[in-house]
């Protein structure tokens, strides 16, 4: 079961390991298919639940407010807000999950030899892996070739 569930390394090490001494703590992500349902909408991690990679919770239920205090000076019924707050906010929680997916693989499934990069290989890792994504620290980082 172990071979299945964890890759080579984590494998050995688990196996190895007393299993008083081991904890695991598994990493989902998950996105709902539409953000409102009649007169329900979701907001924060109810609407999109992202690996930690991306230590998104707060920043996701700000934006899910802030989008909704936009939407509110522009709509004057609900049925218009409610369809513009699923899109936009669907579409979000898409490239978030793809963000996170990306930073676990070029985190934890293919850590680069971070001793061995020069700051051009960072850059580039950085880029690649934030690629075409708006991002608080980073601003737009531009799409590059995955």
């Amino acid at each position: 079961m172990l071979a299945s569930a964890f890759p080579p390394d984590y494998e050995a090490v688990i196996r190895e390991s007393p299993l008083e001494q081991v904890s695991i703590q598994p990493i989902y992500d998950d996105l709902v298919d539409s953000y409102v349902h009649g007169r329900v909408m979701l907001i924060g991690d109810a609407g999109t639940v992202t690996r930690p990679h991306t230590g998104s919770g707060a920043t996701k239920a700000l934006q899910d407010a802030l989008c909704l205090a936009r939407l509110g000076q522009e709509h004057d019924e609900w049925p218009g807000l409610l369809a513009a707050y699923d899109a936009e906010r669907t579409a979000a929680g898409v490239s978030l999950v793809q963000l996170g997916r990306r930073l676990g693989r070029d985190l934890v499934e293919h850590t680069p030899d971070w001793g061995t990069m020069t700051a051009d290989d960072f850059d580039a890792w950085t880029k690649r892996t934030l690629s075409g994504e708006r991002l608080y620290f980073y601003g737009n980082t531009p799409a590059a070739d995955r």
